[in-house]
C-alpha cells in the first residue's frame, strides 16, 4: 500500500508540475502576444500620425497659397471697384462685369478656405 501511495503522490506532483509549466508557458505566450499586438498598434499609430502631420502641413501650405492669391484678387477687386465709381457709364459696364466675375471667384475661394479650416 505505501508503494502505491508514493506512486500516486509522485503522479500528482508530476501532474501539478506539468500543469504549472503549461500555465507559465501559456502566460508567457499571452504576454508576448500582447507585446507583439502593442508593437503593431504603435507602428500603425506612428504611420497614421506621420501621414496626418504631413497632410496638415501640406494643407496649411495650400491654404496659405490660396489665401495669398485671394488677397491679390481682393486688392485688385478693391481698386477696380474704386475705378468703377470714377469712370463713365460705358467704361464702367465692362469693368463692372469683370469685377462681378472676380467677386464671384473670391466668394468661392473664401468658401473653400472656410470649409478646409
Amino acid at each position: 500500500g505505501s508503494q502505491a501511495g508514493i506512486t500516486n503522490c509522485r503522479n500528482s506532483v508530476n501532474k501539478l508540475l506539468s500543469f504549472s509549466s503549461q500555465h507559465v508557458s501559456q502566460t508567457r505566450s499571452a504576454t508576448m502576444e500582447l507585446r507583439d499586438d502593442l508593437e503593431k498598434l504603435a507602428q500603425t499609430l506612428k504611420q497614421q500620425h506621420d501621414e496626418l502631420q504631413l497632410k496638415i502641413h501640406l494643407l496649411n501650405l495650400e491654404a496659405r497659397e490660396e489665401w495669398e492669391k485671394a488677397e491679390q484678387n481682393w486688392q485688385h477687386f478693391q481698386s477696380k471697384a474704386e475705378e468703377v465709381g470714377r469712370v463713365g457709364a460705358e467704361a464702367s459696364k465692362d469693368v463692372g462685369a469683370a469685377l462681378k466675375l472676380l467677386g464671384e471667384e473670391l466668394r468661392h475661394a473664401y468658401e473653400r478656405m472656410r470649409k478646409s479650416l
